[in-house]
């Protein structure tokens, strides 16, 4: 008998070994990633949230468009943050399952 036939079945080549760790350390970067860019969404719709109730406490401005009321400047922008916190929400809740998107949080001008 030749030296691999007499092998353990515990006994393992160092390329399994190596081929082993990198698929575990793939999955647990994936899974990591996907931990954070949902975290990232929860954290942008409970920002959308407090913007959305923060502006309907607000008086005195402008006149929204959708029921007549009137806004002042801290409620329309109160909403477009609002907005702009859904939007990206949206994109992390996409990019958790398509990792190679990039995310800008930057509003744009």
């Amino acid at each position: 008998m030749d030296a691999t036939s007499k092998r353990r079945w515990y006994q393992f080549s160092l390329r399994a070994l190596l081929i082993g760790v990198t698929v575990t350390s793939i999955l647990c970067g994936w899974v990591a990633n996907y931990r954070f860019r949902m975290a990232s969404a929860a954290g942008h719709e409970e920002k959308a949230m407090w913007c959305r109730i923060g502006s309907k406490y607000s008086i005195r401005g402008m006149v929204d468009a959708e029921t007549g009321a009137l806004m002042d400047r801290h409620t329309a922008e109160s909403l477009r943050e609002a907005v702009e916190h859904e939007h990206l929400a949206e994109a992390y809740r996409q990019a958790a399952w398509q990792p190679w998107i990039v995310i800008r949080e930057t509003p744009a001008p």
